[in-house]
Parts: structure tokens; sequence; C-alpha cells
């Protein structure tokens, strides 16, 4: 499976696990800014996002508890690669919750194309676990 297959992949799975996920807090502009992911077994994703113009940064940390006041964090092993599917998953969410449209992409050239398809703009999506991870691009319409 090639780069784009995988992220098509993590991408599909993202979205069919939107109805899942709970949102903790919210920003000032009401949208969604920490929201707790269900994983394997009875292991929970805390991803909070930082919002910047042009970028989205993640925060994904593992709780094996699912109370948001339990403090036995342990970050993300895939947020330090790349962004990780938790974190993908609470950006489709926030983009459900605003009715767009997202398609993910691992270039900036594909997302821009993308996005002018979508009549719409592009977000590149980086981890705040480790800066120096690969980022993603988000090609966001509607």
């Amino acid at each position: 499976m090639d780069t784009r297959e995988r992220l098509a992949d993590r991408a599909r799975k993202a979205r069919a696990a939107v109805a899942f996920a709970t949102v903790v807090a919210r920003g000032r502009d009401g949208q969604p800014e920490t929201l707790l992911i269900p994983g394997k077994g009875a292991q929970h994703y805390q991803v909070t996002m930082h919002r910047e113009p042009g970028a989205l940064y993640t925060h994904c940390e593992r709780r094996f508890n699912p109370d948001p006041t339990w403090d036995g964090e342990v970050k993300c092993w895939g947020n330090h690669v790349t962004v990780c599917y938790h974190s993908m998953q609470a950006v489709e969410v926030a983009l459900a919750e605003q009715h767009r449209i997202g398609r993910w992409c691992a270039d900036l050239e594909s997302a821009t194309f993308q996005a002018k398809m979508l009549n719409g703009n592009v977000v590149t999506v980086k981890s705040a676990n480790n800066v120096e991870a690969t980022a993603l691009y988000l090609a966001v319409g509607g």
C-alpha cells in the first residue's frame, strides 16, 4: 500500500468513527477544541486542537480512563510521526459540525487542486506533539 492509499484508508476510518467522538471543550468561537476519541479496548485519546491562520495543530494523548479529569496521559505515538488517526477524527468532527467537506492530502499540490474542486481553501494540519513530524494538508470546502 502506498502513502496515498494509506492516507485514504486512515481518512475513511476517521470519517466513519465521527459518531463515537465526544466534544469535551469548545473554543470561544463555539468550535470543538478538546475531544475524546475512542481507541482499541478501553483506551481513549484526548485530542486538543489549536488553530492559527492557515494551520491547525493537534495534540493527542492516550488515556486509559475515559474521565477527562484523569491525569494519567501518555502522548500518542502516531502523532509523533505524522498527524495521527485520532487527530484526523477530531478534525472530521469539527468539519461535520460546520457542514463542511474535507479532503486529506499528503502534499500541498494535491490539496490545492482538491480545494479548487471544492471551491475552498487549504489548511495545513500539524502535530503539536512533534513539530518536525510530517504535516498533512486538508482541502476544505462547503
